[in-house]
């Protein structure tokens, strides 16, 4: 379960939690995670699209930085309770 501020859509799938930008520590990839329910997507298009990422090896979940996000252009996809 992560628990940041870096939301970009309200789960397609538990529909009880937020879809979060998460950085895997021991990769340093930017994934997306449900809060609740711990689905993860490889790009933001894919929450949309209904189309989960299916990962075999664990990932150490941990917060990005904006920067980071902004380097990978995903600011753009930063939403937060306002914009509902």
């Amino acid at each position: 379960m992560t628990d940041n501020n870096y939301h970009v859509a309200w789960c397609p799938f538990c529909n009880q939690g937020w879809v979060d930008i998460i950085k895997d520590a021991l990769s340093d990839e930017l994934l997306l995670m449900c809060n609740e329910c711990d689905t993860l997507w490889g790009q933001p298009i894919d929450v949309k699209l209904s189309n989960p990422l299916i990962r075999e090896t664990e990932i150490k979940v941990v917060e990005p930085s904006l920067v980071e996000i902004t380097e990978m252009g995903w600011d753009r996809f930063l939403i937060s309770i306002d914009d509902l």
